[in-house]
């Protein structure tokens, strides 16, 4: 089995090939395309085929880590026209728009901030629980989204 096959299966990252994966000294970084052709706004879910351009620097998103290795995933990504939003950088199908980190780690940090008080990690490393918010609450909106999504279809 190759490596890129092993780490498609290792991340269960759905709609996105595997490209390379480079072992550093301590992390590793998991290259991927995504499968489809078509652009889709992060925001409202617009899809045109038309692109405005691509973005130069690749995109990078914290997965969770495998062993003592953390996990950066990384992807060229596009940009499109969006006709409410306007330019915007396309949507991937593992991370929230305006997320650093992928749904996992999100959904993760998300679930220990609402199991674990902002004092236990304090001692020693402070400033550890200072970017719980942010996950929460797009984990928390993600969450709301799907639920009145399903509310509206069994209508």
């Amino acid at each position: 089995m190759r490596v890129t096959t092993a780490f498609k299966r290792l991340l269960r990252l759905d709609d996105v090939n595997v490209t390379a994966v480079e072992f550093g000294t301590s992390t590793i970084t998991v290259a991927v395309a995504l499968r489809r052709r078509r652009l889709v706004c992060p925001h409202c879910g617009h899809k045109t085929s038309a692109r405005y351009d691509t973005r130069p620097c690749p995109s990078s998103w914290r997965h969770l880590d495998h062993g003592v290795w953390q996990v950066q995933v990384q992807a060229t990504l596009r940009r499109l026209s969006c006709p409410t939003h306007g330019v915007v950088v396309e949507g991937v199908p593992f991370a929230r728009p305006g997320a650093h980190l992928t749904v996992d780690f999100d959904d993760l940090v998300a679930w220990l901030a609402t199991r674990t008080d902002k004092t236990s990690g304090s001692p020693s490393n402070p400033g550890r629980f200072t970017r719980f918010p942010e996950p929460a609450r797009r984990a928390a909106q993600s969450s709301v989204r799907s639920a009145l999504r399903k509310e509206s279809a069994s209508r």
